[in-house]
């Protein structure tokens, strides 16, 4: 998700700096794939790694703050109804409010 997704908006190869569709256009299919995977995960028990909060959410919610700032991320997490319920009860926690990442970068967040 990271380094081919939202490096091709983030940090494209393309000359003029624009999104790379290409890349953008070839990885979204194994995107939903892995968006799907992780709704499938927290559906059985409600966090990534079962029933408790551990270290796995921690690190996953960074990444899916920012899969959903573009359009196919996006798309592909409101098509999971436990990943968008985990999503929201996880971004309410204190914790990640207090630590949000910084907002996109004028010029990406016009790309998507």
């Amino acid at each position: 998700m990271i380094r081919t997704y939202l490096f091709a908006y983030v940090f494209p190869k393309t000359e003029d700096g624009t999104p790379d569709r290409k890349t953008i256009d070839a990885v979204a299919p194994a995107l939903a794939d892995e968006i799907g995977l992780i709704d499938r995960t927290v559906a059985k028990g409600g966090y990534l790694a079962g029933e408790y909060f551990t270290y796995a959410d921690i690190n996953l919610m960074p990444i899916l703050y920012y899969v959903r700032k573009f359009p196919e991320g996006a798309a592909a997490m409101a098509a999971g109804r436990a990943l968008c319920s985990y999503y929201d009860r996880l971004a309410a926690r204190e914790s990640f409010k207090r630590t949000t990442p910084p907002s996109m970068p004028q010029q990406q967040a016009k790309a998507s």
